[in-house]
């Protein structure tokens, strides 16, 4: 054997542990990345996961208009646009029970700001108290039941 096919089949062993060296290496990268997409995977799974949970935590946002009654003193009590917006043409609504003769407005309903109030009045009785007011307003033409506190 010459120097000559000495050094190329050193330069060919050479080459041949290059070339095993070259696919383990890509082999371990393919698998680093892999790994990496499986763990990009779960952390966007993990992100979806987390903000659906952090839109289904806030609250609804508040009604454009709704009340609340409260007595205030004795027979005096205050109804209340707890909304975010003006209700107008406020309108109480009349069933025809005897008991919401014992019912006064003062003044009558008509605009109320956010957080307004309106001025009622339930006469006392033997009978009965009136347990609700229907109410309607612009824009919500079927009437909303409002508890009045005992």
């Amino acid at each position: 054997m010459d120097v000559a096919e000495i050094v190329t089949s050193a330069i060919a062993v050479l080459a041949l542990l290059v070339s095993g060296w070259s696919v383990r290496y890509a082999r371990a990268s393919a698998r680093s990345a892999d790994k990496s997409a499986g763990a990009a995977e779960r952390s966007a799974d993990a992100a979806e996961r987390q903000a659906a949970a952090a839109e289904a935590a806030l609250p609804p946002p508040p009604p454009d208009v709704a009340w609340s009654a409260r007595r205030d003193y004795k027979d005096r009590y205050l109804l209340k646009n707890i909304g975010t917006k003006s209700a107008t043409g406020v309108e109480w609504i009349k069933t025809g029970d005897s008991r919401e003769d014992l019912i006064h407005f003062e003044p009558p309903p008509g605009r109320v700001l956010p957080g307004g109030e309106l001025e009622f009045f339930v006469i006392p009785a033997w009978t009965d108290s009136p347990t609700e007011l229907l109410i309607t307003w612009d824009g919500q033409s079927e009437p909303v039941a409002i508890p009045i506190p005992s």
